[in-house]
């Protein structure tokens, strides 16, 4: 039922219920898509995020074993040890730092190093003399390549297995913390790679 009244000669029309109806339907759409682009704005952002941070994770990570491997066989007496022993499960590292001849785990912390991956818990590792301890999480592939000074693959099987070794090619691929709904590969998470190829120069 119209409301109609006399104002100044002229008659004004009072609304119904479904122009009302129709008002606030389309107050309710606007309002859902203000909405839904905010959340799905606070989304990305949130991805983004998580990527800058891990990226600068893995980055640190990535520059931490490369100057590590660039130390290896740092031997200033001349003693005998293997400055990186092949392994398809780890990196293990030594470099006589404090030139006292040795690169016992026990006397010498961070002369004999074993980086692997933990894959139960999706995170780097680092043995320094002290266990194991978490470097880098959030990780979905810790891989090295062990390489010759011509850049060959270095065979495990040849009888000059580590002394073969002077080159590494060092990839990290990290993953984002939580899993990003709109993004269909990888179950929803994003990865990233970040590869080094580092020239071992003792």
């Amino acid at each position: 039922m119209r409301h109609l009244s006399m104002v100044g000669g002229q008659t004004e029309r009072g609304a119904t219920l479904v122009e009302l109806f129709i008002t606030l339907t389309l107050l309710g759409i606007i309002l859902g898509a203000v909405c839904t682009s905010f959340v799905s704005q606070r989304t990305v952002a949130a991805v983004h995020s998580q990527r800058g941070a891990l990226i600068q994770q893995a980055q640190a990570a990535l520059e931490l074993v490369t100057r590590e491997l660039r130390r290896a066989g740092t031997n200033p007496t001349g003693a005998a040890f293997t400055p990186v022993t092949y392994s398809a499960t780890q990196l293990e590292i030594r470099a006589d730092l404090n030139g006292n001849g040795t690169t016992d785990t026990t006397a010498d912390p961070d002369e004999h190093l074993i980086y692997a991956y933990d894959s139960t818990n999706t995170q780097i590792t680092r043995n320094a003399g002290n266990g194991a301890q978490p470097l880098v999480e959030h990780i979905r592939a810790f891989t090295f390549q062990y390489l010759d000074s011509a850049g060959n693959p270095v065979l495990s099987s040849s009888p000059t297995v580590n002394s073969d070794i002077r080159q590494l090619q060092i990839s990290i691929t990290a993953q984002t913390a939580s899993a990003d709904p709109r993004y269909t590969p990888n179950n929803g998470y994003r990865t990233f790679t970040m590869t080094s190829l580092i020239n071992l120069r003792n």
